[in-house]
């Protein structure tokens, strides 16, 4: 606590200074193009903060970093919901003695929850459900690995008045090899997102279905 209050007071003391000081220093830095201050005492120059890049340092344009970008946070959403409810299952009376850690492809761990699903849901409609859920997920592995993990900086063409990049995955072989190759457009990847987006929905739908298991198992054990 005495350290948090000498902290604060530092900052109440001399904020106006850093205000004034960080603001001086930027007028400086738009008036010259780069901030002619050294990094950190360094000697070196920092990099120059007026002008706007058009492209990344990998020569991918942003729009395309973007969709790339909203492929792989909606992927992660679907892992997260799917590793936590499988996790949660094999915690059920009865689950297989399964360590889920050692299942690193996603498609290992979507054949352990389809077991589970079969297992667990007594319900058929459920079951069916479930079992188009992660065949469906099982058919977005590929596309999403491409996107998300393929080769594609400095690949821009242009077809048929149309800008597209080319994703390669690679296979890490002696010697190394393409496995896949495809062309494709930021709205094409923006579409696949979308559809991914859909899927989070349909992946919180099992964990819905096993949310019922749970409940039901209480029950039972509350008798």
């Amino acid at each position: 606590m005495r350290f948090l209050g000498l902290f604060f007071g530092f900052v109440l003391c001399c904020g106006g200074l850093f205000a004034t000081t960080s603001t001086a220093r930027s007028k400086r830095a738009h008036a010259s193009g780069c901030n002619s201050e050294p990094f950190l005492g360094s000697g070196l120059p920092a990099m120059p903060i007026s002008r706007k890049l058009k492209h990344s340092n990998v020569g991918l344009p942003s729009n395309l970093l973007h969709a790339v970008g909203h492929v792989a946070a909606l992927w992660a959403r679907i892992e997260y919901i799917i590793d936590s409810k499988m996790s949660e299952a094999l915690a059920l009376p009865g689950a297989p003695k399964v360590d889920p850690k050692m299942m690193v492809p996603f498609n290992q761990r979507l054949e352990l929850l389809g077991q589970l699903c079969k297992q667990y849901l007594t319900d058929a409609t459920d079951r069916g459900h479930a079992a188009q859920i992660i065949a469906d997920l099982k058919l977005l592995v590929a596309y999403r690995n491409l996107v998300v993990h393929g080769a594609v900086g400095n690949s821009k063409q242009r077809r048929k008045r149309r800008v597209v990049y080319r994703f390669r995955r690679i296979a890490w072989d002696t010697p190394p090899r393409i496995v896949e190759r495809r062309a494709l457009t930021v709205a094409d990847i923006e579409a696949f997102a979308a559809k991914l987006s859909d899927h989070v929905v349909y992946a919180g739908m099992i964990a819905v279905f096993f949310w019922s298991v749970e409940r039901a198992l209480r029950g039972k054990g509350a008798q």
